[in-house]
């Protein structure tokens, strides 16, 4: 479950840097990533 860990901490990390469009991006190429793994 490595792969959530990362899309759950870098979401966190993107929520703070108030990044709403690479937020978006990375948690659609994250869920991919999911899927594909």
């Amino acid at each position: 479950m490595d792969a959530l860990k990362d899309l759950i901490r870098n979401t966190t990390y993107l929520k703070k840097h108030h990044d709403p469009i690479r937020l978006g991006q990375h948690m659609s190429q994250s869920f991919l990533s999911l899927q594909t793994s």
